[in-house]
């Protein structure tokens, strides 16, 4: 037989709310305080066919758990929708009772592969800008940086094949004679992931199967911009004389500079690295969860959209803390 303190707790799992049970200061409770995406509905109803086929999975369910995943630091499907199954913050914030199924893991990729990456780039774009009218990010100063991500390959799926050959048989034109095949040089590519290329960052001790994420980070309170994903490979070389005009210029712009701007050129380090850090080390954005450039950018985007709304739940704490006293003090004044 039930005890009193039992069947309270029973009740409470039948007819109360799941939010009831989970503690404020828990990060899904204050990210939803911010998040909006009552506007997603719209975005992405060309994607959907209302008269054939099952009933899809409600697209803000969607991108909720998804969201929900990094910030919990889980970033593979099948593990996260394992998590939900008993994990109640998760199931809240999802929008899901405890007596609702939980969509399988691989509805999740088929929706991915159907929005495509512009649509989860939007997410991206509304945190900023609600960031923006939080007045926690301006764009005045903005850290621009790059970092290598490690594709989800192995070293086995690397091969060596001759660019040439390569080029040759995407133009379809004759193939090269014996004489340029044999000095051609050779590059290395992945068979498992052809986006995937091979790239070295400067921690790194070799070369790696890599994309690389290029970020703009306001300095205000490090809020991601933007991000933008190519492969490991792309890069740009500018060389320049010692005499070069532009580096003149550039000479003359660091004697003319104040304090401000040195103390801004000292901070870039921390603020933008600091992000790349801690989209790696707490969301996941160590590896490439899934192969293709266009996963890649998904998941670039859900991170920094994950790290924009923790900024922003974190601005809106503090603002609810200061004003907390003044709640308080009216309400006594009001008794009195």
């Amino acid at each position: 037989m039930l005890g009193r303190k039992e069947r309270s707790q029973l009740e409470l799992f039948i007819s109360g709310s799941l939010r009831q049970l989970i503690p404020d200061d828990h990060v899904l409770v204050r990210v939803e305080r911010v998040l909006d995406l009552s506007w997603l509905r719209d975005e992405v109803a060309d994607c959907y066919c209302l008269e054939d086929g099952r009933p899809g999975i409600d697209p803000e369910a969607a991108v909720r758990l998804m969201l929900a995943g990094l910030l919990s630091g889980i970033v593979h499907d099948r593990r996260l929708m394992r998590e939900a199954q008993v994990n109640l913050a998760i199931r809240w914030f999802a929008g899901y009772a405890l007596h609702e199924k939980l969509p399988d893991h691989s509805s999740l990729t088929r929706i991915r592969q159907r929005w495509g990456p512009e649509r989860f780039k939007a997410v991206l774009s509304r945190t900023v800008k609600a960031c923006i009218a939080a007045r926690i990010a301006t764009g005045e100063v903005v850290h621009l940086d790059a970092t290598l991500i490690r594709a989800n390959v192995s070293w086995d799926a690397i091969v060596e094949a001759h660019a040439d050959a390569v080029l040759t048989e995407l133009d379809s034109t004759p193939a090269p004679s014996p004489e340029v095949a044999t000095t051609s040089k050779t590059q290395r590519i992945c068979q498992t992931d052809p986006d995937a290329s091979l790239g070295k960052g400067g921690r790194l001790p070799r070369v790696e199967p890599a994309y690389k994420q290029q970020t703009a980070v306001d300095t205000k309170q490090g809020v991601i911009l933007d991000v933008e994903v190519t492969t490991g490979a792309q890069r740009r070389t500018v060389l320049l004389n010692k005499d070069h005009p532009a580096q003149l210029r550039a000479r003359r712009r660091h004697l003319a500079w104040t304090e401000r701007e040195r103390i801004l050129y000292a901070s870039h380090r921390a603020r933008v690295e600091g992000v790349h850090g801690e989209e790696k080390a707490w969301h996941g954005l160590a590896r490439a969860v899934r192969r293709g450039l266009a996963n890649m950018k998904i998941q670039a985007y859900l991170t920094a959209a994950a790290v924009n709304l923790k900024r922003l739940a974190a601005a809106v704490a503090a603002l609810l803390l200061m004003l907390l006293p003044i709640h308080r003090q009216s309400r006594s004044c009001t008794a009195a």
